[in-house]
């Protein structure tokens, strides 16, 4: 995600949602961490990025 001439971009990634499939045993703790996030070829998605103004 980055931050250009006032609009947030970022691209298309990739999570298990096998994780939030159920409510976590600890609730201070989100259900994914920085490793259980992938890259994902941006052609194979519906939406390759997001824009927000």
């Amino acid at each position: 995600m980055a931050v250009e001439d006032g609009l947030i971009r970022g691209k298309t990634k990739a999570v298990d949602l096998n994780y939030i499939a159920g409510p976590p045993d600890e609730l201070s703790v989100p259900p994914y961490g920085e490793f259980d996030i992938g890259e994902v070829e941006a052609s194979a998605r519906w939406l390759p990025f997001i824009e927000i103004r």
